[in-house]
């Protein structure tokens, strides 16, 4: 049974076990469930995410960060018997956050805090779909580097930094296809980014999937300015598609990308492109949606027997 929200249990069958996103406030959800079926039932946490480490937004003050959502997700870790992050950066950084999160929270031992984490903790990628581009890109090959940048437009996914970014790169001739979801409200550095580099972008929608693909498989580049990475669904995606990784040095990517992937950029790119892409595809091995799903699905069958 897989957990988003508060379930209409009445007429389910009696899970095997519960598979929760970091999302949900599991302890809840398990009482509502176990009290449901009268007996004790497995429960996996999968932390895609954790709220210790999501940037706040810079339009806030950084004394507003509301603590309750990192308490939520420390809360369900405990209330879980196996929790799987989606990277090893993910891990490491709650417990580092989490720790200071709890600093004010004097004369309250914590002392092997870390310790009770890691030993119901596992890291599991995520399982991602290889693109395998069915339509021709609505792009046209122009002689310049196509560099895809597939985030949302949000303040946590960095488009001050895309804009600082190819302002720096302003000799370097790039084609930019900002592909990712967008909203209402549009940063302001996103704009201004649409006014300075109107002549070098060939795209600028939210695609289908289908037309999604079919832009990875014709770019060049995959471009993040992220400030928080826990997995890079979408850069993954674009690296199993052929893009080369124009991406900070730290965060997840510092598991997702080999050495000799480390640090790369359009103004600096490998002198053997494909060698580097057919590395990265072997490194990435792992997170393929079936290798990745039957890595999960072992785990979860561990708090079974």
């Amino acid at each position: 049974m897989r957990v988003g929200g508060l379930l209409p249990l009445g007429s389910c069958p009696m899970p095997d076990a519960i598979f929760c996103t970091s999302l949900l406030d599991v302890a809840m959800s398990r009482v509502q469930i176990e009290t449901r079926f009268g007996k004790r039932v497995p429960t996996v946490l999968y932390m895609h995410e954790n709220q210790v480490e999501y940037p706040i937004d810079p339009v806030r003050e950084p004394d507003q960060r509301d603590i309750h959502f990192a308490l939520t997700n420390l809360n369900s870790v405990f209330s879980a018997d196996l929790v799987l992050w989606n990277s090893r950066w993910n891990l490491e950084s709650f417990l580092d956050g989490i720790a200071k999160v709890l600093e004010p929270c004097r004369g309250i031992p914590f002392d092997d805090l870390e310790e009770r984490i890691r030993k119901r903790s596992n890291v599991a990628w995520c399982p991602v779909e290889v693109p395998t581009p069915e339509v021709p890109s609505p792009i046209e090959n122009q002689g310049a580097p196509l560099v895809v940048w597939p985030h949302r437009h949000e303040h946590d996914k960095g488009p001050d930094q895309l804009l600082e970014l190819a302002r720096s790169h302003r000799n370097v001739p790039i084609r930019w296809a900002l592909l990712g979801e967008r909203f209402d409200r549009v940063p302001e550095a996103i704009e201004i980014f649409r006014s300075e580099f109107a002549e070098s972008i060939v795209f600028d929608e939210y695609p289908s999937r289908s037309t999604y693909e079919s832009i990875l498989g014709s770019a060049d580049w995959v471009c993040s300015t992220a400030r928080h990475e826990f997995f890079g669904l979408s850069v993954v995606e674009a690296m199993f598609a052929g893009c080369l990784p124009w991406v900070p040095t730290g965060l997840s990517y510092r598991e997702l990308l080999p050495a000799v992937a480390r640090g790369l950029s359009p103004a600096a790119p490998p002198e053997e492109p494909s060698a580097v892409t057919e590395q990265i595809r072997w490194h990435l091995g792992a997170a393929e949606a079936q290798i990745a799903s039957r890595r999960i699905d072992s785990l979860v069958a561990s708090v079974l027997e």
